[in-house]
């Protein structure tokens, strides 16, 4: 199927089921807004998956393919070198909740001024727009490698 092995398609199965599941468990706990934008009773499981994926993103898969290919094993490290700011995630949720702030731009608002909330968002959006565009043209391109050609980027 695709030019993609056996063993890809179920592992690929066995993450979306997985992704479904906590999706249907999370949604479950949820009962308002509030819990969803500031959650408090996010247990240690759900606060590790959480700092884990604001700390990574989809990207970096196709870097770190890249780089492994071209340099071997140690291209890991372009995943890896975020891990001693991992704590940092931590210590930030504390803050936010004290704040009161659902977002940085919220911060910014509150210690700062209007404007430079607006200046945050703006670099914000200009920074992911660009990433975005960046990601799914390299994740076209490993996808049309790896299935050969069959789906083309």
């Amino acid at each position: 199927m695709l030019g993609l092995h056996i063993a890809d398609i179920f592992i690929l199965v066995l993450y979306f089921i997985g992704m479904a599941a906590i999706g249907v468990w999370t949604a479950k706990k949820i009962k308002s807004s509030d819990d969803f934008f500031m959650p408090r009773r996010f247990g240690k499981a759900m606060m590790v998956m959480f700092a884990f994926g604001a700390g990574t993103h989809s990207d970096q898969a196709v870097g770190v393919a890249s780089k492994s290919y071209s340099i071997g094993l140690s291209g890991i490290w372009y995943q890896w070198l975020w891990l001693p700011v991992t704590p940092f995630y931590w210590l930030i949720a504390p803050v936010m909740r004290r704040f009161r702030a659902i977002t940085t731009g919220d911060v910014f608002e509150a210690r700062y001024s209007r404007s430079v909330a607006m200046l945050y968002a703006v670099v914000g959006m200009l920074n992911l727009s660009v990433n975005i565009g960046l990601m799914l043209r390299g994740s076209s391109e490993v996808i049309s490698a790896s299935t050969q050609g069959l789906l083309s980027a």
